[in-house]
């Protein structure tokens, strides 16, 4: 089937910033059911087993135990536990959903991730079309395919492919409704808007830009025209769907007032370059990944094929990519905007509601390239690179959990009491040490071992003297031993903890580092042991 679209004189141009403006007379709207496609999902589908076959060697850390430890609550209890939390309900549903079905090990739980993240690059062919047509679409499943960011949330039970899935989703759906807003397409944008704004909250700025553009493209729109009425009506079904995230209004406010990030300051302009890296999964900085990235989205965005094998640059942008560009630049603006007025943290994982937009904006770029030579060169970068990085990040050390859940299960005795300080140590730790006559204590008081209470986390932290804490445990496991895993290297706490370290060693002068911190490892920690002072 092809779909009619609006059509350009030669040489004219447009200044409408709405999503999803068209350059082309006619694109396909699905992609070829050919052998190929057929060989590449197999290919997609292998490359994602693979790595997640790699991750076994690396447990659940701390986001992954405790996303675990909440799902597998009953659904009144997870929905509780989740004000304790600060995220928003839908991934955590689905997991607990999922794990049912195929139970919590590592593996199981990762796997979901996995599967998203292939849905995900099953369907962006479909958006790229959209974009530019075959050679768009083939390009964006490649770039989305390879993508170091892609492959290290595919392997982790976190939300982030989900993201990524229903944000292809929504692109696609909401390309449809502006071409033609049936209710069953209107009807299935509703249903994604409400889908990404209960997975993430950072889809509140996504979903805010791309509103403002549709209300642009409304106002410039002829009035009673065709694209005013469907921008009205696609406006319409984004309000609709944002209607379901009103029952989750009241824990959201609760979350708003009274759990925060701890681990993490208010972003600044580096956040930017920080949202590339990890699209890019460079560390150190922007390496040539990244610079790829932003190479083909600039081509994307100002490039068009021209007579002769040549490209013209448009430094305006071409209409079919400005919107791509403006979602992905006013969204991370927003995002810091309203991040800097609140005061609230941010990690660079966060940009995962603009890695589909953005490679579709490097796609089109991609497609731009044919010369004989430098086409296969940059795919070669694109897909070695990419895959490289990817694996490197997936074999990584997460946790340095599984060396001291070993040493406890095989040396503590019923009765010792095993302290964390800081308290997101525990949920990866915990999970592993599985059932236990240990006692349980942490630092600030009141998480319980398998998850983390972030509600008013700094204040109790203030309300809590390291020495009291330290003598609280030593009198709390009097004639037992007292272990003690711990980092001074965590935000806002770990001055605290070297302070509960400093007074049990004088407690309890006879004590011995029972696992000491591996840097190599992401979530690093020291384990130490404190026998009775008459041992």
């Amino acid at each position: 089937m092809r779909v009619v679209t609006d059509r350009l004189p030669a040489g004219a141009s447009t200044t409408d910033g709405s999503l999803l403006l068209r350059e082309r007379d006619t694109v396909p709207r699905v992609p070829s059911r050919s052998g190929l496609v057929v060989a590449w999902a197999l290919l997609v589908a292998a490359a994602f087993t693979t790595t997640l076959l790699l991750s076994r060697g690396t447990a659940l850390w701390l986001d992954e135990a405790q996303t675990v430890g909440i799902a597998r609550l009953p659904v009144p209890d997870l929905l509780r536990a989740l004000r304790t939390d600060g995220s928003p309900p839908f991934y955590y549903l689905l997991l607990h959903g999922w794990m049912r079905i195929f139970g919590s090990g590592d593996l199981a739980a990762r796997s979901l991730s996995a599967v998203l993240a292939v849905g995900a690059v099953a369907l962006i062919p479909y958006a790229g079309r959209l974009f530019g047509g075959k050679r768009t679409a083939a390009a964006s499943a490649l770039l989305l395919a390879s993508a170091p960011f892609v492959h290290r949330y595919a392997t982790e039970a976190r939300m982030y492919t989900l993201v990524i899935l229903l944000t292809v989703g929504w692109i696609v759906l909401v390309r449809g409704a502006l071409d033609q807003p049936d209710t069953g397409v209107l009807a299935g944008v509703a249903v994604v808007t409400g889908l990404l704004l209960l997975t993430h909250y950072w889809a509140f700025f996504l979903l805010a830009v791309a509103g403002a553009s549709l209300v642009l493209r409304w106002w410039r729109a002829a009035s009673g025209g065709a694209s005013r009425q469907a921008s009205r009506r696609v406006l319409s079904a984004l309000a609709l769907g944002a209607l379901a995230f009103l029952p989750w209004v009241p824990a959201f406010l609760s979350q708003l007032r009274h759990t925060g990030a701890p681990w993490g300051g208010t972003p600044g302009p580096w956040m930017f370059e920080a949202s590339l890296r990890a699209l890019a999964g460079d560390h150190g900085g922007v390496g040539l990944l990244g610079f790829v990235y932003v190479f083909l989205a600039a081509l994307g965005l100002w490039g068009q094929a021209a007579a002769g094998g040549h490209l013209e640059l448009d430094l305006a942008g071409r209409p079919v990519a400005r919107p791509l560009a403006l979602v992905v630049g006013g969204t991370l603006t927003l995002a810091l905007v309203v991040s800097q007025l609140a005061g609230s943290a941010f990690a660079p994982r966060y940009a995962a509601v603009v890695l589909v937009p953005f490679l579709l904006l490097a796609g089109r770029g991609l497609a731009l390239i044919e010369h004989r030579r430098a086409l296969p060169l940059v795919v070669a970068v694109l897909v070695v690179l990419g895959l490289h990085q990817s694996f490197d990040a997936v074999a990584a050390a997460r946790t340095e959990a599984p060396r001291i859940a070993s040493v406890l299960r095989s040396r503590a005795q019923p009765g010792d009491l095993v302290a964390f300080c800081p308290d997101q140590l525990a949920p990866a730790v915990v999970r592993l040490m599985g059932p236990s006559a240990v006692d349980i204590a942490t630092y600030p008081p009141g998480s319980p071992g398998e998850r983390v209470n972030w509600v008013d986390y700094l204040e109790r932290a203030r309300r809590t003297r390291p020495a009291t804490f330290a003598a609280s445990l030593h009198q709390r496991a009097a004639g037992a031993t007292v272990w003690l895993a711990w980092s001074p290297n965590y935000r806002a706490v770990g001055g605290a903890c070297r302070g509960v370290t400093s007074k049990l060693r004088r407690l309890r002068p006879s004590f011995t580092r029972a696992a000491l911190e591996d840097y190599s490892a992401y979530e690093h920690a020291s384990l130490w042991r404190f026998p009775p002072t008459d041992d």
